[in-house]
């Protein structure tokens, strides 16, 4: 019978695994350590995250063209953002991050799409109407407003404004429904 060729390949004692799974625990625990960027809800030293909360969940709705969207929204960075993933049926998936800038006092609003869109706006908070409105400058005297008010807390009714100069060219509304959990 010939040798096997392989054989010099194959180690001839026996391997130490400690050192291996030393660095795979280490790992997980780096991993474990730098977890707690979700979170359950707003930083409580910024009273002015509670306006967000009520975007955390999971939500239904009808783009402008009737496409059907969905979205799920949770708290992330230490519970100092908010972030969105949508879809709007199969052709755009995109992410909403919103929060409260302490630099500006300013609620921030940051959109982005898989068509390479990216959209940054800021806004206030009207306790009185009970309406987040945040806008924003696109290019070439174009700009966007975002006004989203909640008439019961399973419902986020939104109306985007579109102007170039001053003259509205493109106003829609919408809802998003809450979806419940199973």
């Amino acid at each position: 019978m010939s040798a096997d060729p392989f054989s010099s390949s194959l180690p001839q004692e026996p391997v130490n695994m400690l050192p291996r799974l030393s660095l795979s625990i280490f790992s997980l625990c780096l991993l474990l350590q730098y977890q707690p960027l979700l979170a359950d809800g707003p930083a409580s030293d910024v009273p002015e995250l509670m306006v967000l909360k009520q975007f955390v969940g999971n939500w239904e709705g009808k783009d402008p063209d009737g496409q059907k969207t969905v979205s799920e929204t949770e708290w992330t960075l230490n519970g100092r953002f908010i972030k969105q993933e949508y879809s709007t049926g199969e052709k755009t998936k995109g992410m909403i991050m919103r929060g409260y800038s302490l630099n500006e006092n300013k609620y921030v609003m940051t959109i982005f799409d898989s068509s390479g869109t990216a959209i940054t706006m800021s806004g206030v908070w009207n306790p009185e109407t009970k309406t987040l409105t945040c806008s924003g400058d696109l290019a070439d005297g174009i700009k966007m407003t975002v006004k989203s008010s909640f008439p019961n807390p399973d419902i986020e009714a939104y109306k985007i404004i579109v102007t170039v100069d001053g003259d509205v060219v493109n106003e829609f509304t919408g809802e998003n429904h809450r979806v419940k959990s199973k």
